[in-house]
């Protein structure tokens, strides 16, 4: 439907579905034609952002149009009004952005500029506009372009371009965002894309006014090199299975997608995939996804070569349900689900094909709300071979009440594929300390718990066992010998081994720094006071300066026959005393391990 307009060219681009601009603000028509009892013309625009609309398409209580995405988002607005624009064709906006040649100012100006570059402010004016009439001038040979962005820009011209014709806006700002492929009104036709930069591999086109997939299609079916394409923000209309006007080969070579807060939804994801069968990235947060129905007519997979798909800051919650959708993906290595709404992942069901998750390589879950240890132990069950996770401990209740020190350990020693968490490598020193630590832990908390409580509270525990010995036959001899003696003070007396480093000590000899002997200092220690007030004592006897604000760290490093390590060149099981309420025994420290004092006393 068009409406009398100033120009012929704004009448053929008024229809219902057209998008425009206005000022920093994006939306799509909806609706032309009269709204009583006013006259005139009016276009009911459904805006992106909703904080611009005033109603819902209703007026009066006649409803005029149906706002898609945001009940709010609705208002009307002339055909006439400020800044009103509809946008310009691809070409265009290359040409607009990349050859236009900067304007000649005056004499006047150009001396008044001239004496603003001093040595003060010349860093800054090239990092700004770095030689940009050399820019201009080899970019304007197009056909050698590789990467355009024409994300949401736009350029201000002249009251002269104004006066050439050029009335597609009502003011005398021209925006070159891209609304379509070509522009037959001022001499463009289908080829112009492929004749005049055929060779880009990057595109950016996001927060364009596009209006749909097809019209994106237009530009991109002669850009057969495109390998990466931006559509962040944009709002294509909706794909409907039964009418899909994509050209042919549009997408062919495409292997990464972007398309954040374009509200897309997993069933027009999967039918755009259909054409771009060497797709292996998509990038699709923030688009309200929290559904993964996938109803296609064409049973081939949508996704053959896809590795990686992003959805982070979107609602997802049901965790059986997107997996089972990632079937489709043979090849899926990478998913970031990183602010979604996961709160639990249940355990494997038994008829599950379980090989289909198990490829999954890396997860991201950070800042989901995940309730307990189970889940990450089924996180475990569900990808068998997940080698790199990244999680967050602040909205996860059972990871927010540790101390932050103990919670890599943990995650650690529960993942026993695990090879990466939190883009930082696992060592196998740092595996074995914080599986040793984990046994030592949780051997304490199910001590008196019976062999069916605790593999369903701690699944590991068993594995580690057999791994490293159990915790308990170590405990049970000392335990006989202490049994026939009396609860005294000295009963409870730990003299052990201590050393002043000036550095964390490593598992490899020698272990650690010291100016002083390596002999090391003995010491009497109470083996059930707090190891916060026993750094006082230790401080005295190592004559540290400063006393027990010296002491940065304590580390205990255990003696071979506890490690049960043969032929490693002296390597050493080295971890650090992190809970300062804890004390001796609650580490299983014994009088022949030794304790590694790191201080700083500048």
């Amino acid at each position: 439907m068009a409406a009398t307009n100033e120009t012929d060219d704004q009448n053929q681009l008024i229809a219902v579905g057209a998008r425009i601009s206005q000022g920093p603000w994006r939306g799509t028509v909806r609706y032309v034609g009269l709204v009583p009892p006013t006259e005139g013309i009016w276009l009911g625009i459904e805006w992106d952002d909703a904080s611009r609309g005033k109603h819902d398409g209703s007026h009066k209580g006649v409803r005029y149009f149906n706002c898609r995405h945001n009940t709010n988002a609705g208002s009307f607005i002339r055909p006439s009004s400020s800044k009103l624009s509809f946008g310009s064709s691809f070409l265009q906006a290359i040409r607009y952005k990349y050859v236009t040649e900067p304007e000649v100012e005056n004499a006047s100006n150009t001396a008044i500029s001239a004496q603003q570059y001093s040595r003060k402010n010349l860093a800054e004016i090239e990092i700004e506009a770095p030689n940009m009439e050399g820019v201009r001038r080899r970019n304007a040979q197009l056909h050698r372009l590789r990467e355009v962005g024409l994300g949401g820009w736009k350029m201000e011209r002249g009251d002269d371009a104004s006066s050439k014709g050029d009335n597609t806006a009502s003011s005398s700002e021209s925006f070159a965002e891209v609304a379509r492929a070509f522009d037959e009104a001022h001499g463009e036709k289908e080829g112009d894309i492929a004749r005049t930069c055929p060779n880009l591999r990057w595109l950016d086109l996001s927060r364009s006014l596009l209006p749909s997939w097809q019209e994106l299609s237009n530009i991109t079916k002669d850009l057969q090199h495109l390998e990466t394409l931006l559509l962040h923000f944009n709002r294509f209309e909706p794909i409907s299975q039964s009418e899909v006007h994509i050209q042919p080969q549009a997408f062919t070579n495409l292997k990464d997608l972007r398309a954040d807060g374009t509200l897309i939804s997993w069933q027009e994801m999967c039918q755009i995939g259909l054409h771009m069968p060497s797709l292996e990235s998509i990038q699709a947060g923030e688009n309200g996804l929290n559904m993964f129905e996938c109803d296609l007519a064409d049973q081939k997979s949508p996704f053959p070569q896809l590795r990686q798909i992003n959805l982070a800051n979107n609602q997802i919650s049901n965790w059986p349900a997107l997996l089972a959708a990632l079937e489709i993906c043979p090849k899926m290595e990478r998913i970031i689900l990183s602010d979604n709404e996961i709160t639990s992942i249940p355990p494997v069901p038994h008829l599950t094909n379980e090989a289909k998750a198990r490829k999954l390589l890396h997860i991201s879950l950070n800042n989901n709300a995940l309730q307990s240890w189970t889940d990450l132990e089924n996180l475990d069950a569900w990808c068998l071979g997940l080698q790199s996770l990244s999680i967050t401990a602040e909205h996860c209740p059972f990871l927010a009440s540790l101390d932050p020190r103990d919670i890599r350990p943990l995650v650690v020693a529960r993942l026993p594929h695990l090879q990466t968490l939190n883009h930082a490598a696992i060592s196998q020193t740092e595996r074995r300390d914080a599986e040793l630590y984990y046994l030592s832990r949780m051997s304490k908390e199910t001590a008196g718990m019976s062999s069916i409580q605790r593999d369903q509270l701690h699944p590991r525990l068993r594995a580690l066992e057999e791994k490293y010995g159990k915790q308990e036959e170590a405990k049970s001899e000392s335990n006989t010998k202490e049994s026939s003696q009396k609860s005294t003070l000295r009963s409870k007396l730990l003299t052990i081994k201590i050393h002043k480093s000036t550095s964390i000590p490593t598992s490899k000899p020698p272990h650690f720094t010291s100016s002083e002997s390596t002999e090391g200092t003995e010491v009497s220690l109470l083996t059930t006071t707090p190891i916060r007030l026993l750094q006082g004592k230790i401080a005295r006897a190592l004559g540290i300066k400063g006393g027990a604000r010296s002491i940065e760290s304590i580390w205990a490093l255990l003696n071979d026959t506890k490690q049960q390590i043969r032929n490693l060149d002296d390597d050493r099981i080295i971890y650090p005393l992190e809970n300062l309420d804890w004390d001796l025994s609650a580490y299983n420290i014994t009088k022949d391990d030794q304790l590694i004092i790191v201080v700083n006393e500048n």
